[in-house]
């Protein structure tokens, strides 16, 4: 799978609308192309937020995977949220 297609997929999910997906540097392209960062920014309670995790592409071998680390990631923001809600 490559970088745009799982920015491409995750992009459907409300909370992942402005993900990117996308190497650190050409130089990380070049040498590792499987492994690429996945962030964007979140509005939690009118704050916005940034999140960031690096990722191996080689860990996704099905559309379970795909759906798993959608899953996580929502879930990620979801606990960010409850988080900031405690703060305030």
């Amino acid at each position: 799978m490559l970088d745009r297609e799982l920015e491409g997929y995750l992009r459907q999910f409300p909370p992942l609308s402005e993900v990117t997906v996308c190497y650190s540097s050409p130089e990380a392209q070049a040498i590792a192309p499987f492994l690429v960062v996945i962030s964007g920014y979140v509005s939690l309670y009118g704050e916005t937020h940034y999140y960031e995790t690096d990722f191996d592409l080689r860990t996704l071998g099905s559309h379970k995977d795909l759906e798993r680390l959608a899953l996580v990631l929502m879930r990620s923001i979801e606990e960010a949220g409850e988080h900031v809600s405690t703060v305030h």
